[in-house]
């Protein structure tokens, strides 16, 4: 469990968000999913690691992370004080998107309430990017028509020729 805002968003969008996040003070962890790779750090986005489907955004002052041993030393986003961000991704395939979201655990450890009230505090202040700069619009996904925050590039893709899931 946890809570979490869900979006369809472009890349260029996505690169304004993650320079959003710089400029809070996070650290930014990419959690490829290659064999003997842990989470690497990032120091900035740009068109090498805009691709990157999955990442953590942390800061030091809310508590220390914890790895997943068994998972080559992957960051541990239940039990670490992070908000996990994880990325639409068009299927080209399968002519489908699917949504991403940022998401943070209830099982977290912080260090002190303070730590989590800051925590808490920058969480809502990312979902007020997405709020923002993501519009909330309509569209059908094949069964009932919905509302969601979808970047208008996103929607413009999905209407002549994708589904949104």
């Amino acid at each position: 469990m946890g809570k979490q805002i869900r979006f369809y968003i472009s890349n260029d969008s996505k690169m304004d968000f993650i320079n959003y996040v710089f400029s809070l003070g996070y650290r930014v962890f990419s959690e490829k999913y290659f064999p003997n790779t842990g989470s690497q750090c990032i120091e900035h986005i740009d068109n090498d690691t805009i691709d990157d489907w999955h990442l953590i955004f942390y800061k030091d002052s809310y508590g220390k992370l914890c790895y997943n041993e068994n998972q080559y030393n992957r960051v541990d986003v239940v039990h670490s004080p992070v908000v996990e961000f994880m990325d639409t991704i068009i299927h080209n395939k399968g002519n489908y998107i699917s949504d991403g979201r940022i998401w943070i655990s209830n099982k977290n450890v912080f260090d002190g309430e303070c730590a989590r009230e800051c925590f808490t505090s920058d969480y809502t202040k990312l979902v007020k990017w997405i709020k923002k700069n993501i519009p909330r619009q309509e569209y059908f996904n094949g069964k009932q028509v919905l509302k969601g925050y979808i970047d208008d590039e996103l929607k413009d893709i999905y209407e002549h020729k994708y589904r949104l899931i």
